[in-house]
């Protein structure tokens, strides 16, 4: 990257989930929770961001007739503007 002066902002999130339901006759519970940040960069000459790098770390767990059944996902992605 160019030398230009930066701001570097930093956020922290999370989520938290319940829900039930049912499925014809099955009762269906699904479980969430998660974090997650992003990290913004932004070009303080020009004012507009030119590089943005997301995180997020979840893991759900469905249970249906009885049975739970847990899926975890991490995901990051990184943007970088293009002059």
């Amino acid at each position: 990257q160019d030398s230009l002066p930066e701001l570097v902002v930093q956020r922290a999130d999370s989520v938290s989930a319940h829900g039930e339901g049912s499925q014809q006759q099955h009762r269906v519970i699904l479980d969430a929770v998660g974090t997650g940040g992003a990290t913004y960069y932004l070009d303080f000459i020009r004012g507009q961001v030119v590089r943005l790098d997301l995180n997020q770390d979840s893991n759900l767990a469905i249970t249906a007739s009885g049975r739970t059944t847990r899926f975890r996902q991490n995901a990051r992605e990184d943007y970088i503007l293009v002059r």
